[in-house]
C-alpha cells in the first residue's frame, strides 16, 4: 500500500513526500478536477443568464514591450509620490507668503496625498473595465490645468482646491493605474514586478525636493507649481502608452470573477484582512510626517530651509537601496513571508519617528533620515505581496483600490492633525511621539496577521491531504 508522509516545518508549512511508487501529483489532479467540474457548472449556468463574452486570449508581451509598461508606471508612481515630496518644500512658502496657519497649509499636501490614494475606490472599476491609458491621459491634463492655475492664487484655500483635491482626486488615477497594469501585465512575476514599481516614489523623493527647492527661488512657488504641472503632460503620453498596450492586459476572467463573487463581502469577513486595512490607515496617516514636517522642523531648530530639503532628499536616496533589496529578497526568496520583514521595518520606522525630534545635532538628523528612509522603503515594497498573499491576484484591483482608500483617509487626518499640534504647542513632537507609538501596534498586528495566515494554509493543506486516496 502506498505511504504519503506528511511533514511540518519551521515556518509553519505543510509538504507531502511520496513513496517512489506513488504518483506525486495526486494532489494536483484532484484540485484540477474540483476545478474543471465547478467552472463547467458555471458555464453551463450562467450561459443562459449572460451574453456571450469576448474571451481571446491576451497577446504575450516581449520583454521589450513589458519593460516600456514598467517605465510607464514607473513615471506614474514617480510623479504622484514624488509631488508629495515637493509639497514638503512648498508648506514653507506657502506659510511665509499667505500667512496662514501650518494646520491649513498642511491640509494642501494631506489632501493631495490623501485624495491621490482614497480617491482610487471611485476609479477601480471603471479602470479596469474601460480603457485604462484613456483615464489617465484625460486625469493628468486635468492635473495638470489645476496647478497651472495657482498662478492666480491669494489665499491658502484656493491653492487647497486646485492643488489638494482637484490634483490628488485626479493623480488618483495615475496612482491605482500603475499598480493594477504592472499587475495584468507581469504573471507569475507580479510580486517583484510590483516591488521594483516602488522604486519610482524612492527616485522622486530624491531628485524633487531638490527641484522644488531651486523652483522656489527663481520663481517663487506660484511658478514652481506651474512648472511641475507640466510634468503632469508627461504623464499622459505614458498614459497613450498605457492605452496601445491594452491587448497584453492579463485581466481576470469572467470566470475567475464569479467564483468569487461578491469579493468585496468576502473581504469584510476576512478577519486578516480587517487587521491588515487598520494597519493601512493608521501608517500612512502617521508615517510620512517627516515627508511633510521635516523642512519646517529644520527651520524650527535653526537650520535653513535648504539643510531640511537635503534631509528630506535622504528618505528616497535611502529609500532607492531599499527597494532594491526588497525586489531581490523576493524573487530569490518568493516562498519566504513577507509580514516578518515589515514587522522589523514598521520597528525601525517608529524608531526613526522618535530620534528625528530628539537627537540635538544635524548630523545625527542627517543619519536618522536614512535610517527611516530605509524602513518606510522596506514597508512599502513589501505591502503588494502582503496583499496578494491576503486576497490572490484576481482581486488584487479591488484589494489595491480599498488599502488606497483606507490610506487617503489616514493620509488627510494624519496631516492636518501634525500641523494643528505645531500651531497648538509650537513644535512637531506631538506628533512624532504618537506615531512612534502607533507603529509599535503596526509592527504586532502584522505578526498577528501572519499567524492567521499560517493557520488558513495549514487548514487548506490538511482539508487536501484528507481527499488523497488510501
Amino acid at each position: 500500500m502506498p505511504t504519503s508522509v506528511l511533514n511540518f516545518d519551521s515556518e509553519g508549512e505543510y509538504s507531502f513526500n511520496y513513496a517512489s511508487y506513488e504518483r506525486e501529483d495526486v494532489i494536483s489532479r484532484i484540485m484540477t478536477s474540483n476545478k474543471t467540474s465547478s467552472q463547467q457548472f458555471i458555464l453551463s449556468s450562467s450561459s443562459t443568464l449572460q451574453p456571450e463574452r469576448n474571451t481571446r486570449e491576451p497577446s504575450k508581451p516581449s520583454r521589450w514591450r513589458m519593460l516600456v509598461i514598467m517605465l510607464s508606471c514607473l513615471y506614474l508612481n514617480y510623479l504622484t509620490f514624488g509631488m508629495a515630496a515637493c509639497l514638503g518644500v512648498v508648506y514653507v512658502a506657502l506659510i511665509e507668503d499667505l500667512q496662514c496657519l501650518r494646520s491649513e497649509a498642511a491640509l494642501v499636501q494631506s489632501l493631495y496625498l490623501g485624495l491621490s490614494l482614497g480617491g482610487t475606490i471611485l476609479f477601480s472599476r471603471p479602470l479596469t473595465k474601460y480603457d485604462t491609458g484613456y483615464f489617465v491621459m484625460v486625469a493628468n491634463t486635468i492635473c495638470c490645468t489645476a496647478f497651472a492655475l495657482c498662478m492666480a492664487a491669494n489665499n491658502i484655500w484656493v491653492v487647497l482646491v486646485l492643488v489638494g483635491i482637484i490634483g490628488g482626486l485626479s493623480v488618483s488615477v495615475s496612482c491605482l493605474s500603475a499598480a493594477i497594469v504592472v499587475n495584468w501585465t507581469f504573471g507569475e512575476n507580479r510580486r517583484v514586478a510590483l516591488s521594483v514599481l516602488t522604486l519610482g516614489s524612492a527616485l522622486a523623493q530624491t531628485t524633487l525636493p531638490f527641484l522644488t527647492n531651486f523652483l522656489i527661488d527663481q520663481y517663487g512657488w506660484r511658478g514652481c507649481l506651474l512648472i511641475l504641472g507640466g510634468l503632469f503632460l508627461n504623464s499622459a503620453v505614458f498614459g497613450f502608452v498605457i492605452h496601445l498596450s491594452k491587448d497584453y492586459f492579463h485581466k481576470p476572467t469572467p470566470n475567475n470573477i464569479s467564483k468569487k463573487s461578491p469579493a468585496i463581502f468576502t473581504m469584510i469577513k476576512d478577519v486578516a484582512f480587517l487587521i491588515f486595512l487598520s494597519t493601512m490607515f493608521i501608517f500612512p496617516g502617521l508615517g510620512p510626517v517627516e515627508q511633510w514636517f521635516i523642512v519646517d522642523l529644520s527651520v524650527l531648530k535653526g537650520y535653513t530651509s535648504q539643510e531640511g530639503t537635503v534631509l528630506l532628499s535622504l528618505n528616497g536616496v535611502a529609500g532607492i537601496f531599499a527597494r532594491v533589496f526588497s525586489a531581490l529578497y523576493i524573487k530569490f526568496y518568493p516562498k519566504r513571508r513577507s509580514e516578518h520583514v515589515l514587522c522589523f521595518a514598521f520597528l525601525l520606522w517608529g524608531l526613526a519617528h522618535y530620534l528625528i525630534v530628539t537627537v540635538p545635532y544635524y548630523w545625527a538628523m542627517f543619519m536618522v533620515m536614512l535610517l527611516r528612509g530605509f524602513a518606510s522603503s522596506i514597508v512599502v515594497a513589501f505591502i503588494p505581496a502582503l496583499q496578494i498573499a491576503l486576497r490572490g491576484p484576481d482581486d488584487y484591483p479591488i484589494v489595491a483600490a480599498m488599502t488606497f482608500f483606507v490610506n487617503g483617509v489616514g493620509e488627510i487626518l494624519g496631516g492636518f492633525l501634525g500641523g494643528y499640534s505645531a500651531d497648538v504647542t509650537g513644535s512637531y513632537n506631538l506628533i512624532f511621539y504618537i506615531a512612534a507609538g502607533a507603529f509599535v501596534y503596526e509592527a504586532l498586528s502584522v505578526e498577528l496577521i501572519s499567524s492567521i495566515l499560517k493557520k488558513r494554509d495549514r487548514k487548506e493543506i490538511s482539508q487536501t491531504y484528507e481527499k488523497l486516496p488510501d
